[in-house]
């Protein structure tokens, strides 16, 4: 993920660049939101041009390393443990 975050800052001033991330679990047979923890029990689907995606699952846009570090710790905080 770092090499692809330091790769988007590299070329940025040469190409128009947007990375978004999203985070996710499945608990229980349940897909739920880590970014926004009242989005819980998600559905999984499929379009036929998209391909498979979580309906409902927060993006976020990030712009540097210590973006992506900020929203992984969030995410962290909300994920369950046995």
């Amino acid at each position: 993920m770092m090499d692809i975050v330091s790769f988007t800052e590299e070329v940025r001033e040469s190409r128009d660049v947007s990375l978004w991330v999203s985070y996710m679990e499945i608990y229980n047979e349940q897909v739920n939101d880590l970014l926004d923890p009242s989005n819980t029990n998600l559905k999984i689907r499929e379009d036929p041009t998209e391909g498979h995606y979580v309906s409902g699952l927060k993006s976020v846009r990030v712009s540097s390393v210590e973006d992506t570090h900020r929203i992984l710790a969030l995410g962290e905080r909300s994920r369950h443990y046995r």
